[in-house]
């Protein structure tokens, strides 16, 4: 709102004259400068202590100021609560990702939401700074990591910002919070977040692994494949011919809801190289895959098959999963749903920390494990950072060497260990091949 010059009138209640003087009270009438009606307050008795000045002059003054100042709100406006507040910014976020979308909304309406549990009820107008400040303390004194306090911090700045531009508050109460700082994977504990693997390694963890996991596991570690990406993948997505797969969609899971979204970024829309072995080990599994969708919606005719194209690469499992095995009568049969979307998440639960232990890995390994794995075959291979970065489908490069600020690391190391070995064979040749002896300590 612009500033302007305020009016406002003090005067003694219509009231007084029914009221003994000790209870009487005073009201302040005053030009609204947002809708030039003319309005009252009122209520106000007289200041404790010795100013003998009613607190209508002082509500008369702080308007005045406010207006003069183009800080001016009326009342009622902070009142709005900010879930209310929140969804209303929510609609006007008009172009989000679904998976973007879903997360603001559970982050507004979770309830494991921390921004619920704190703000849901709180009026907007009586959100403090120090409130915020107190709010980014408690998420971490209960161990939440940086990125995700960022998170819920960012969507509480934004939809105070919105209060400001609606004139509800006159200022956002995020402005000058102190955020905790992002540690870069180089920064982590030594047992940790970030491990490569060998060749060996990952044909060992893919043999502990019943099918089709073990086959995800040797595609994600030679793809390099985000766990979304590789959920997201289709029959058409995949040129055996060729010997190449595109990545156009990724899965996103938010609060237990599969949706289908593009990837992260453009650079994430990218095609990936098949090794031979991987065509291989592929062509096999997508015919008996093709064959047993059909079998199965055969079986199901309630259902529409969606075409070989359309066929998820890995699918879901039904509920009841576990079948029994005749031969060994054991419940460890999966069952299928040719219509569902693998879950990372549940299949990371039951299989994978398993298969880690059988492998003998450390426990530490994760699923992301196997896209760094990729990384440091690609650098090992003699690719250079920019087409690291590109193969990973990262943002930008300062992506890949924030994350794999080691790579910077070895080669400024092996540069200077060439420059070293060229002053040193400088020198030899200035000394006429002189070899340089070192002496040795007499024993």
């Amino acid at each position: 709102m612009s500033a302007g010059t305020g009016r406002a009138w003090v005067r003694p209640s219509s009231k007084n004259k029914d009221r003994p003087k000790s209870r009487h009270r005073w009201e302040v009438t005053y030009i609204d400068p947002l809708t030039g009606r003319k309005r009252t307050k009122g209520g106000f008795t007289k200041r404790h202590g010795d100013d003998k000045t009613t607190c209508a002059e002082a509500w008369k003054r702080d308007f005045l100021r406010r207006v003069d100042g183009g800080t001016y709100r009326p009342d009622e406006a902070g009142q709005i609560t900010f879930e209310v507040a929140a969804l209303e910014w929510l609609k006007t976020k008009q172009g989000l990702k679904k998976s973007v979308h879903n997360t603001y909304k559970s982050t507004i309406t979770g309830q494991r939401s921390w921004v619920r549990q704190r703000f849901a009820t709180a009026p907007i107008g009586n959100i403090r700074r120090e409130d915020i400040q107190a709010f980014i303390a408690e998420m971490e004194q209960a161990g939440r990591s940086p990125q995700t306090i960022r998170n819920n911090y960012y969507v509480i700045s934004q939809v105070m910002e919105e209060q400001v531009i609606r004139d509800r508050i006159p200022r956002n109460p995020c402005t000058g919070i102190t955020l905790p700082r992002l540690v870069t994977y180089a920064e982590r504990d030594d047992d940790g977040e970030l491990h490569f693997l060998t060749r060996a390694e990952v044909a060992t963890l893919a043999s502990k692994l019943p099918d089709p996991f073990g086959l995800l596991v040797i595609l994600t570690a030679y793809t390099g494949l985000r766990a979304g990406e590789v959920c997201g993948l289709e029959l058409r997505d995949i040129d055996l011919r060729a010997g190449t797969l595109r990545v156009r969609r990724e899965v996103v899971d938010v609060n237990g809801i599969l949706t289908i979204d593009t990837p992260k970024s453009q650079r994430s829309r990218r095609i990936r190289p098949l090794p031979p072995f991987l065509v291989a080990l592929l062509e096999p599994y997508i015919t008996d895959h093709k064959r047993a969708a059909r079998d199965w919606f055969a079986a199901h005719p309630e259902l529409k098959y969606p075409g070989d194209d359309r066929l998820p690469l890995f699918i879901g499992t039904a509920a009841g999963r576990r079948g029994k095995n005749k031969a060994t009568g054991e419940f460890d049969v999966i069952r299928w749903d040719y219509t569902k979307r693998l879950r990372h998440n549940a299949w990371y639960g039951r299989e994978w920390r398993r298969a880690v232990r059988l492998a003998r890995l450390s426990d530490a390994v994760v699923f992301h494990d196997l896209r760094h794995t990729h990384a440091s075959w690609l650098r090992e291979a003699g690719l250079q950072i920019e087409e690291i970065s590109a193969a990973l489908g990262h943002e930008s490069v300062k992506t890949t060497m924030d994350i794999y600020v080691h790579f910077r690391e070895e080669r400024s190391l092996d540069n200077q260990r060439t420059a070293l070995e060229g002053l040193y064979n400088e020198h030899a040749t200035q000394q006429q091949g002189n070899v340089i002896q070192l002496r040795r300590k007499a024993k």
